[in-house]
């Protein structure tokens, strides 16, 4: 049976690197860094500083080499890796990061679909870490006509709501009409 988990997580940097550090300790996974495709990955382990100019981050049960993966196209089901997100701030709005993995992949010599389990097990075990660290439900509401709804899926860190309550915004990356609010009665900022 082929499947994909994912979560959306508003959360800092720095937050972010501390609980994957701890987690890379009590699961043992490596990692490798995306800055784009036209560079090579490259070998990455949860330090300050580490998500540098990435913008996606490929964890891994077993140990990859970097030059073995074509950044335009990584084989992410393929290999049971499980993608994040690199946490950005643009201005003063917070972006969501997904945490995410699938199993099922095209197999283009057999020309069939294949499924492999790893990247969803690996994933259950890093959320396992991450999930207590965070809260939800996060509220998305429509800018335009004002409707909102909770979000179990969605879920922010200590340091996201002291970002919110000092006046920054939540978002997600090319969606403008929605804003995401910790308390569904607070107001638009814009």
């Amino acid at each position: 049976m082929m499947s994909s988990k994912s979560q959306y997580i508003f959360v800092l940097s720095e937050e972010l690197l501390g609980w994957l550090a701890s987690a890379q300790q009590l699961i043992g996974f490596s990692g490798l860094l995306y800055t784009g495709p036209q560079q090579p990955l490259e070998p990455w382990s949860p330090r300050e500083g580490s998500f540098k100019d990435g913008t996606t981050v490929y964890f891994s049960k077993t140990s990859l080499m970097a030059d073995d993966i074509n950044p335009r196209l990584v084989p992410a089901a393929e290999l049971g890796l499980v993608s994040l997100d690199v946490p950005r701030i643009r201005d003063r709005t917070l972006l969501a990061c997904q945490l995410g993995a699938k199993s099922d992949w095209y197999d283009a010599r057999s020309a069939k679909m294949r499924d492999n389990r790893e990247a969803l097990r690996l994933f259950s075990a890093v959320w396992k870490q991450l999930g207590p660290h965070l809260r939800r439900p996060v509220w998305a509401r429509n800018r335009r006509d004002g409707a909102s709804a909770a979000y179990k899926a969605i879920s922010y860190s200590p340091g996201a709501e002291e970002w919110v309550r000092n006046g920054g915004e939540l978002r997600q990356e090319g969606v403008a009409n929605v804003e995401f609010l910790l308390d569904p009665g607070s107001p638009s900022e814009s």
